[in-house]
């Protein structure tokens, strides 16, 4: 069988099937439209895309302020004294910052004063300014570097948590799916329960009047009609409740159709695709290497570590002289003039500030190592449990595939009596109901035991793709 044949363009094919005021056709939705639905339209999707969109944008705007700027100023100041315009002048300023560090920075004016606070006989007259800045040594990044690499980092960490946060709330809706399919199932178990004991009230009644029965056996009948009926109520108030849940999870209208069936065909392809990993034969070194690949905590924080390296690193070069390059070109036509210049800068004492800025180093090299290693502490407590919720899920399974084949033989042995005379129709029926009853913990064990194997296939880092599909 192949897995999730239909790829992307199912995800076209739900939005087709959506009215404009977004309701669902009769036809109803399948759990594979509704798993793409959800992935383009559920509250907890669209907040995963926003903020991988917010953390792009912020790459988007860094760049932007380091991309070629122009603004326009105008100044006038006028002698209080005098009574007369001492500078006033109109200009064209352009700078950028370039990600290599280099700065650049041009302004053309034109005005009086240009240069300074001069007297009222001064002329109006046009100047042009154009200066560059770079770092020779140490080379560490800009301030627009670091914040770049900042953002580019944010973005990363956003990336890491995705994959999994989806995979997480496919989990969670297939597992609510089957929840509901389950409950509809057991509604309509109730419901021929009732009908059952209806017939069985009547056939009491029906005794009673020939004196085959006693009051004492009405009341039973009826205590049990009581029961089946609020059994009935109880189960179609829990399934409305779900069912609402459901839908504002997945962001459906409350008129949408969807079809429960607890044999759906991506059921059958997720047990197929989730057995193909035979965790079993792991070593548990290897288990713990693809948790800590697959786990965002611990990527993001091997993503801080390399971030406190750099931050340590342009630390330590920063701590040697400097020295800058510069150019200017000022003036204009004639009354022009151009320069280079060398800087050199080196702090001779500190008062101990480097020295305390390495310690606070050490306490966070310190403070990193240890949530390193909690964190895979916490790691191998996690894979633990999630084995042993596979072993428990699968002896669940066992135990209650033989409480079926027990409810099965019952069953027989009371249709058998009740046929002979020597069971009532009491009897029967409550073996009816116990191998319904069966039958549904059977079925919500096998469910158990595939959300169960499907968390420990995401733990150790294996993800479906929704949108390309895994082939078998």
């Amino acid at each position: 069988m192949r897995f999730c044949r239909i790829k992307t363009s199912l995800a076209a094919f739900a939005l087709l099937v959506v009215f404009s005021t977004g309701v669902i056709g009769a036809e109803g939705m399948d759990l594979e439209e509704i798993v793409y639905w959800g992935l383009e339209n559920a509250p907890a999707q669209i907040e995963m895309k926003n903020e991988l969109e917010g953390a792009i944008r912020e790459i988007e705007k860094t760049l932007a302020g380091a991309g070629w700027q122009l603004n326009v100023r105008g100044l006038s100041n006028i002698d209080l004294k005098e009574t007369e315009i001492r500078r006033q002048l109109v200009s064209l300023n352009l700078g950028r910052n370039f990600v290599p560090g280099i700065n650049l920075q041009g302004s053309l004016s034109y005005g009086k004063g240009i240069s300074g606070m001069v007297s009222g006989e001064a002329e109006y007259k046009p100047d042009v300014n154009l200066s560059v800045g770079y770092r020779v040594f140490p080379r560490t990044p800009s301030a627009t570097e670091r914040e770049l690499i900042s953002r580019k980092a944010a973005l990363e960490r956003v990336q890491n948590t995705f994959l999994l946060r989806q995979s997480q709330n496919i989990l969670a809706w297939v597992e609510d799916y089957l929840t509901l399919a389950r409950q509809e199932e057991n509604l309509e178990s109730a419901k021929k329960n009732l009908a059952r004991v209806e017939e069985e009230l009547e056939e009491v009644l029906r005794r009673k009047d020939i004196g085959e029965a006693g009051e004492l056996n009405e009341i039973d009948s009826r205590v049990a009609l009581l029961r089946a009926e609020n059994a009935v109520i109880t189960l179609e108030q829990a399934a409305a409740r779900n069912r609402d849940s459901f839908y504002r999870a997945l962001g459906l209208s409350k008129d949408a159709e969807i079809l429960l069936n607890v044999d759906a065909e991506l059921v059958g392809e997720l047990w197929e695709w989730v057995e193909s990993f035979d965790f079993e034969e792991m070593e548990r070194e290897e288990k713990l290497e693809a948790a800590k690949k697959a786990n965002p905590e611990f990527k993001n924080l091997q993503l801080e570590l390399e971030s406190f390296s750099r931050q340590v690193e342009w630390f330590e070069k920063e701590q040697k002289p400097r020295i800058d390059l510069s150019g200017n070109v000022d003036g204009w036509h004639d009354d022009w003039g151009a320069g280079i210049g060398i800087e050199i800068n080196y702090n001779i004492f500190d008062s101990g500030r480097d020295n305390l800025q390495r310690e606070d180093f050490r306490a966070q090299e310190r403070d990193l190592e240890k949530r390193e290693s909690d964190l895979e502490k916490d790691l191998d407590n996690q894979l633990q449990t999630l084995e042993d919720a596979v072993k428990t899920a699968k002896r669940d399974v066992e135990e209650k595939e033989l409480l079926l084949k027990r409810s099965e033989l019952e069953l027989e042995l009371k249709e058998e009596s009740y046929q002979k005379g020597l069971a009532t129709i009491r009897d029967y029926n409550q073996a009816v109901q116990n191998l319904q009853e069966a039958q549904l913990d059977y079925s919500e064990a096998l469910d158990n035991l595939l959300i169960s194997r499907l968390q420990l296939a995401y733990f150790l880092g294996n993800f479906i793709d929704w949108e390309q599909g895994v082939e078998k």
